[in-house]
């Protein structure tokens, strides 16, 4: 085998591996393009859940903070539910005294009207019996002026 001819199927044979390498890279290639291609999905599918995770997050925090400002309306509804009650059961004691008082004031106020009354009975009667002794005297309202 001449020179040439050794050259010739040295570079034949190189042909056939950069040949080779050339379809080993293209299949590499296509591997790497496939692994992008999923890594881009995996990417916008991170990036989509990443969103939604933040929306839901965003709502999580707006429910607590909603929660908590309905939590210090309740307490401040009970503090001042305990007042009114409070002051219900002060209402109720001043109305009970009221009562206590007025039940006590009942009994000596028809005992007065009574003495009143004999009062004025009394008065008729002297105002009567006035009347009489004038009449029995004869004198009229006219001779006391003198």
């Amino acid at each position: 085998m001449s020179f040439s001819e050794k050259h010739l199927e040295d570079l034949s044979k190189r042909i056939e591996q950069v040949s080779e390498e050339n379809q080993n890279l293209r299949q590499k290639l296509t591997q790497l393009q496939e692994e992008y291609r999923v890594a881009q999905d995996n990417r916008d599918y991170v990036r989509v859940n990443y969103q939604e995770k933040v929306k839901e997050l965003e709502s999580e925090t707006m429910l607590r903070e909603k929660l908590y400002f309905e939590e210090m309306d309740i307490k401040q509804l009970q503090a001042d539910l305990a007042t009114t009650v409070r002051g219900n059961d002060i209402l109720k004691y001043e109305v009970q005294n009221a009562l206590d008082a007025l039940s006590y004031s009942t009994p000596k106020l028809k005992y007065l009207e009574l003495q009143v009354l004999k009062k004025d009975e009394s008065i008729n009667q002297l105002t009567n019996d006035l009347q009489e002794c004038m009449k029995e005297l004869d004198v009229g309202p006219s001779s006391f002026r003198s």
